[in-house]
């Protein structure tokens, strides 16, 4: 039996079409939005929102600023803007990591590590104490029992916080 290759979207990829999708959603013009971002303090012309969103060069090297105006003048968060919906493809994190979106997402949110060989005990000393406990009852909650997260988070949160 032949397996087939997942289709790998770059994040630059996926901003253009989510730009694209939620602008039209919206029911803005490129000119509007380019407006909404002015407002907002950003200066990005409608000529360069429609480069951005024909994809190519441009999208691939959108900014973090840009990427967080644009999320803010769409009221969208910004990983829904660059991660796709459907886990049909792998997102590519770089030219040689790549992941399911579903993984991605939980990654950007700081819930998981991106791949199963990262360092989960340091992935997860490196979040706030407070997200750590949000995780740590979700866990809990989950069927099944806890996962081991807190044997993965490292004693000094404790110490640093008391101090």
């Amino acid at each position: 039996m032949r397996q087939t290759k997942q289709k790998r979207l770059t994040i630059g990829e996926v901003f253009a079409r989510r730009l694209r999708d939620v602008r039209e959603q919206k029911q803005l013009t490129q000119a509007q939005l380019s407006e909404l971002l002015a407002e907002l303090g950003v200066s990005i012309h409608r000529a360069t929102i429609a480069k951005i969103e024909n994809g190519g060069t441009r999208a691939e090297n959108i900014s973090v600023r840009d990427l967080l105006a644009f999320a803010a003048a769409l009221n969208v968060a910004p990983l829904h803007m660059i991660c796709p919906f459907e886990d049909d493809v792998l997102l590519a994190i770089t030219r040689t990591v790549a992941a399911v979106p579903s993984q991605a997402r939980g990654w950007i949110r700081g819930n998981n590590t991106l791949r199963p060989e990262d360092d989960a005990q340091f992935f997860y000393t490196h979040i706030p104490r407070v997200e750590f406990d949000l995780l740590l009852e979700q866990a809990r909650r989950t069927p099944g029992g806890p996962r081991p997260l807190a044997s993965l988070y490292v004693e000094r949160h404790s110490s640093t916080e008391e101090d």
